[in-house]
């Protein structure tokens, strides 16, 4: 099989479109809405975060991938996750669907959702739909529209993430393209993680979302970076044979498992090292920030242990590992 990576993200493939806006759901001054849209029907397939507490759009994802497995769009939002919002959250993924809906000319129940960021705060539903009507007729097939996309739902990414790569199947040229997000949090079993990935091969429903089950064990679940897990992760896979090539079972694991690992496997290495390097660094009088929130500054280190005192208390002194330091100050940096 010949597969070569080429330039592009989830406008890729044929017969997909994408566009991006500035919402203000959260964030001033940058984009922070993304559509994605097929031109005909998909096929879908979806994994989701195994956390006990599961955010509303994934709950809606989850209903829509198991009783249809069809989906035509997909909206995503960064800023506000709609996680722990009950009831009134989950009616607002259904309001942002129908939106969505109306917007495209395209049934509610073909409509996925994604939500990251802040946990525990309602959306802004006249922002949110307003976005969607801004984003419905940017609409556009380029590269350019699937990178501004993924510059879109990053929230403390370092970096955009997307990748695409084409192969031969049945005398068929057939593309497969992604995006995805995540930086903190991403720990086995997909936290903090929000993927997207569009192809136009020809699969049934059934054989795609295998694939995805099987590649997901050795791809997304394998990361791990501080050991937090999430409420709204979602990988959201979606075929709209389009390319008319179909493919066997066992290569189709090996394209999938080759698009995972350029889209998240090797960035998320990248964020290792730079963690790493970080923590190497810490020296006593630096400044640092806890993953709880918290600043203070290193008093004393021993191994990987360090002993941060918090505020102007003198007693509020406590032992913590280094892997709870999210950020790092140098001393000779605050002096000046």
């Amino acid at each position: 099989m010949n597969m070569k990576q080429i330039a592009g993200g989830v406008t890729a493939a044929k017969g997909y479109e994408a566009a991006s806006t500035a919402a203000g759901i959260k964030y001033q001054n940058r984009t922070d809405m993304a559509m994605i849209y097929s031109q005909v029907p998909c096929v879908a397939a979806g994994t989701f975060t195994t956390n006990v507490v599961k955010a509303a759009p994934v709950k809606w994802d989850q209903k829509l991938v198991k009783e249809s497995g069809e989906a035509q769009a997909v909206v995503i939002n960064a800023g506000i996750a709609n996680a722990c919002t009950g009831a009134e959250g989950y009616s607002y993924c259904k309001a942002t669907a129908q939106a969505a809906a109306e917007a495209l000319g395209v049934d509610e129940n073909s409509v996925l959702v994604a939500s990251t960021g802040v946990i525990g705060m309602q959306l802004p539903m006249d922002r949110l739909t307003a976005g969607i009507r801004m984003m419905a007729p940017l609409l556009s097939d380029t590269q350019e529209s699937g990178t501004e996309a993924a510059k879109a739902i990053m929230t403390t990414d370092t970096e955009k993430k997307e990748v695409a790569v084409e192969f031969e199947a049945g005398g068929k040229t057939v593309t497969i393209g992604g995006m995805c997000k995540g930086s903190g949090m991403i720990h086995p079993n997909m936290c903090t993680m929000l993927a997207f990935v569009t192809t136009d091969l020809a699969i049934s429903r059934e054989l795609l979302q295998e694939a995805l089950s099987q590649d997901i064990k050795d791809t997304y679940n394998m990361i791990s970076v501080d050991g937090d897990t999430s409420t709204n992760d979602t990988v959201l896979l979606l075929a709209n044979g389009q390319a008319a090539g179909t493919i066997g079972m066992v290569v189709w694991l090996v394209v999938l498992f080759a698009v995972m690992y350029f889209l998240m496997i090797r960035p998320q290495k990248k964020e290792q090292k730079k963690k790493e390097l970080m923590l190497n660094e810490v020296a006593t009088g630096d400044t640092v920030l806890t993953t709880s929130g918290f600043y203070g500054t290193v008093i004393d280190i021993e191994d990987d242990t360090v002993i941060v005192e918090f505020g102007n208390n003198k007693n509020c002194r406590i032992p913590m590992q280094k892997t709870a330091i999210a950020d790092l100050e140098k001393a000779e940096d605050s002096a000046k």
